[in-house]
């Protein structure tokens, strides 16, 4: 009996894993795609069309001055990845060879590097639940709701880690 248990969840994880891929070739595809499938300028600003509905030629509706959300997000989703990508280029060019030099030299410059990288993860955690903490604190006033949900979001980020 745990065979098949152990069975379906592994179908399960392989499903995710491929939903989840589907998804991001999607948004890339769609980003890049965007002046194609955009069915209007995402900056034209058409004021007797503001606050539209969803209808076929506006397939998100409108916002407040007229512009097609659907082409917003559709360019956003550009601009979004483009940084994600910058972004990971950067950090995959520092961290591979710091991670390489770390499993090659090892001893104490191993141990210095894996420190200054327990920081910097402990510090950007803390600093994203006060950033948040203080964002919402500015929309409400109630103190208590902002603080368990900053607490929420750290519980939640430290067990996506797995860190203990």
């Amino acid at each position: 009996m745990k065979t098949k248990t152990i069975h379906i969840s592994q179908k399960l994880e392989k499903f995710g894993i491929f939903f989840g891929l589907s998804l991001i070739i999607l948004m890339i595809i769609l980003a890049i795609f965007a002046p194609v499938i955009s069915p209007h300028d995402p900056l034209e600003i058409n004021i007797q069309n503001k606050m539209a509905a969803a209808s076929p030629d506006y397939p998100f509706g409108t916002d407040n001055l007229g512009r097609c959300i659907f082409s917003r997000v559709l360019y956003g989703a550009r601009y979004s990845l483009t940084y994600a990508g910058t972004l990971l280029a950067i950090m995959l060019a520092i961290s591979i060879p710091l991670g390489l030099l770390c499993g090659y030299i090892g001893g104490k410059f191993d141990l210095i590097v894996m420190g200054i990288a327990d920081a910097v993860m402990a510090f950007s955690q803390h600093n994203c639940c006060f950033g948040c903490r203080r964002f919402i604190r500015s929309q409400r006033s109630k103190s208590y709701s902002c603080t368990f949900l900053c607490l929420v979001g750290k519980l939640y980020a430290s067990h996506s880690r797995n860190d203990t």
